[in-house]
């Protein structure tokens, strides 16, 4: 099971939000999406899952065309994905959470399959009747996981998951991301933590004004001197 996309644009009134991108995320592999503020990573992944519309190319997901579909038949198809910003629902408990992600699914989330998803994400001591807006900032963010880990997705797209942890959360977060593309699921990761970025992908594609001005493994992209440029000799070369 793969994601590709083929020379994928999408436009905002006259500007190019992205332009001529092409990315193949495989099973049991995480592609990292780096780049600066306002590079396009964030809109790329709303263009896979339906929230931005294409103003060329196509995406396929296992070799069927998603793009034009609305949000809910790419989430069914295989689609789960994180946010920038925490949405989980806040004023309902951890198992309320869960059970809105696996809602597109046969079947009721079960004990077992609640439990096995904290596990997953790396939250086993959370209390399923806790209330998701009074965990702590860390756990939320991986709710946020298991909560799209619980519609059993192909692909797995993850929008600055590390955004407000410490380093110690961090660390153990890399080797989540890890065991999730080890169990046969497609990761893309969009990450601004280098140090996560150079530990958990296996390859990196780097945005910059809505093009992709470089791809290749971690060291290879930090030698990149475009990517040095774009990112005035900060982010990049942190990867090295």
């Amino acid at each position: 099971m793969s994601l590709v996309l083929e020379d994928v644009g999408v436009r905002y009134g006259g500007v190019d939000a992205l332009r001529g991108i092409a990315l193949d995320v495989e099973r049991e592999r995480v592609l990292g999406l780096i780049g600066p503020n306002g590079a396009g990573k964030t809109t790329l992944v709303n263009a896979t899952t339906g929230l931005a519309p294409l103003a060329s190319g196509t995406i396929a997901l296992d070799g069927k065309r998603i793009d034009g579909l609305p949000p809910h038949r790419i989430a069914r198809a295989g689609i789960a994905r994180t946010y920038q910003n925490i949405r989980l629902f806040g004023a309902l408990d951890v198992h309320a959470n869960l059970a809105a992600g696996a809602f597109g699914r046969p079947g009721r989330l079960t004990a077992d399959e609640l439990r096995s998803l904290l596990e997953w994400a790396g939250i086993p001591h959370v209390d399923p009747k806790a209330r998701a807006g009074a965990l702590p900032y860390g756990d939320q963010r991986r709710l946020e996981i298991a909560r799209a880990l619980a519609a059993r997705p192909s692909v797995l797209m993850l929008d600055e998951p590390a955004a407000g942890m410490n380093p110690s959360e961090t660390k153990h977060l890399v080797d989540t991301i890890r065991a999730i593309a080890m169990s046969g699921i497609a990761v893309l990761l969009i990450e601004h933590d280098m140090t996560l970025v150079r530990a958990a992908c296996d390859t990196l594609v780097v945005l910059n004004f809505g093009v992709a001005i470089a791809r290749g493994t971690p060291s290879e992209v930090a030698r990149d001197p475009v990517v040095v440029e774009a990112y005035l000799g900060s982010g990049a070369e942190s990867l090295a």
